[in-house]
């Protein structure tokens, strides 16, 4: 999160207690390529915000700047006569420059997201085959021991058996119980 430039309130403002925003290059970029993404019409001071994600920058600090630039946009858009103003048409040249670099910016900040997002889907998808793996495993290791149960439940019921049966002979050779 960036710093902003503040001024302090002119003395003649009827509210003291809010300060007034001075909008750097750097911070109207950004402004500008949150308004790209959005869409200039669609976009919302809200969502902006969340975009910019700025400390100390306001809802009301967007709204009043979005209203300033969608107002320019439409002058440098429709009007013929800005041609021959000269302030309009270094502002409108500047702002295409700004603009493109800050779709370009935009554009680069998307890319980015997304192969961080296709990075996380492989990283997830490797854990969730390795997880698998280690389930079937456990799988057949309780397979196994439920095998192994089995035969050993078997071989002590022989083992009784056979314990009883000797038991039984011995008892009719000498004719007594031990």
């Amino acid at each position: 999160n960036d710093a902003l430039s503040v001024a302090a309130p002119s003395p003649t403002s009827n509210q003291a207690n809010k300060r007034r925003l001075v909008w750097t290059p750097e911070l109207h970029q950004r402004f500008v390529a949150a308004v790209n993404i959005l869409g200039v019409h669609c976009a919302a001071p809200k969502a902006i915000l969340q975009l910019m994600s700025i400390d100390g920058l306001t809802a009301e600090h967007v709204k009043s700047h979005l209203q300033k630039y969608r107002i320019n946009m439409k002058k440098t858009n429709g009007d013929e006569d800005s041609s021959s103003n000269p302030e309009a048409l270094s502002s409108a040249s500047g702002s295409g420059n700004k603009d493109a670099n800050a779709r370009n910016n935009a554009q680069k900040e998307i890319q980015r997201h997304f192969k961080m997002q296709e990075r996380t889907l492989q990283l997830q998808m490797q854990l969730q085959m390795q997880m698998h793996s280690q389930l079937a495993l456990l799988r057949q290791l309780q397979l196994s021991i439920s095998q192994q149960k089995e035969l050993l439940q078997t071989q002590m019921q022989e083992t009784t058996r056979a314990v009883e049966s000797a038991s039984g002979a011995a008892e009719a050779i000498c004719g007594k119980s031990i």
